[in-house]
């Protein structure tokens, strides 16, 4: 194999087999390095690498997994609260609003209504007076 194609191999090799992969590469690489012909891993150990590899994939596999479903869930949490106060301070603002308008018509109405009554007992005054 030429360069491009051991680090292709090396790359599918780590990326497969994870840790596993990566520490049989290496004892893989030390045999090419120093010419040897046969491993100097035994097949019990490649066994063991394998396993290893295994065990390493799966674990990287359910962190994704809950990085993946953690992430969103804190996410949509937080956005889920903001939206909520901000809808909550939306209500108090349109409660305040609608209150003090409500107070406004209804002073404004008894403002007229006392200058009603006092127009009507000025006219009874005036009258009674012309009587």
């Amino acid at each position: 194999m030429n360069g491009g194609q051991e680090f292709v191999y090396a790359f599918n090799k780590i990326i497969q087999e994870g840790l596993g992969g990566l520490i049989e590469l290496s004892f893989d690489l030390n045999d090419t390095i120093h010419h040897r012909t046969t491993s100097s891993l035994s097949p019990a150990a490649r066994a063991g690498l394998h396993l290893l590899g295994t065990v390493w994939n799966i674990v990287m596999d359910l962190s994704l997994v809950l990085t993946l479903w953690l992430v969103p869930a804190v996410f949509l949490t937080g956005l889920l609260w903001k939206t909520l106060r901000m809808c909550a301070v939306t209500y108090r603002i349109l409660y305040v609003s609608v209150w003090r308008l409500f107070l406004l018509l209804e002073r404004s109405s008894q403002k007229e209504r006392q200058m009603q009554s006092i127009r009507a007992s000025d006219l009874l005054k005036i009258k009674y007076k012309e009587v």
